[in-house]
């Protein structure tokens, strides 16, 4: 299988850093054998703060999972390391960005690896669950590639939000005819339902 580019910086990474985020992060995760046997996938997930990234790094441990980085970041340290690893930056008020990315993205499904997208567009610090997609970036990669979406619903508990419970959902297809926008919607409906889910396991922790 084709190298990659970032591959070994992302193996590099996770093996480095696996053990303390478990230490820092503690997380739970539901329904694990959802997870996919073969590479090739693209996983959403909600966005909350920065610890979703390596959370979902550290579940698929060394199977590279190429996220998708606003352009703002590269400037930063943190784009600095996931660069390192392999990440694709989009520079969202450009088109000519936006498609270049989307090859990118594509390209990397292609040649047998994974990717993250988080559909929400931004960090929700709302009350809300979730927030609207800002886009159907996410089906629209998924009907091109002809490859599956795994959903990937993270949710903080603990006394300070410090863990994580998070529920791999099953694989989500887009058909080549579907309509993006249903397929959008129902792709929203997926990841909310299986955050709700989370709030009761959560409650029924306490």
């Amino acid at each position: 299988m084709k190298k990659i580019k970032g591959e070994l910086g992302y193996k590099l990474i996770v093996c480095l850093f696996n053990g303390i985020l478990k230490r820092v992060r503690k997380y739970t995760v539901i329904h694990p054998e959802k997870l996919p046997s073969d590479d090739g996938f693209i996983v959403i997930a909600n966005h909350r703060d920065y610890w979703d990234y390596p959370i979902v790094c550290s579940i698929f441990g060394t199977r590279p999972v190429h996220p998708l980085g606003k352009a703002e970041l590269k400037k930063q340290f943190s784009g600095k390391i996931l660069a390192f690893m392999g990440a694709v930056f989009v520079d969202r008020t450009c088109e000519q960005s936006r498609k270049r990315s989307r090859v990118e993205l594509i390209n990397i499904l292609k040649g047998g690896r994974n990717i993250l997208l988080c559909p929400e567009g931004t960090r929700n610090k709302t009350n809300e669950i979730l927030l609207p997609f800002a886009g159907h970036g996410a089906v629209s990669i998924a009907q091109k590639s002809e490859r599956p979406i795994i959903p990937i619903a993270l949710s903080p508990y603990g006394a300070k939000g410090e863990k994580r419970l998070v529920q791999i959902c099953d694989p989500f297809l887009v058909g080549i005819d579907d309509d993006l926008g249903v397929a959008n919607n129902d792709l929203w409906n997926c990841l909310y339902n299986a955050l709700l889910s989370n709030n009761e396991i959560i409650k029924s922790m306490n």
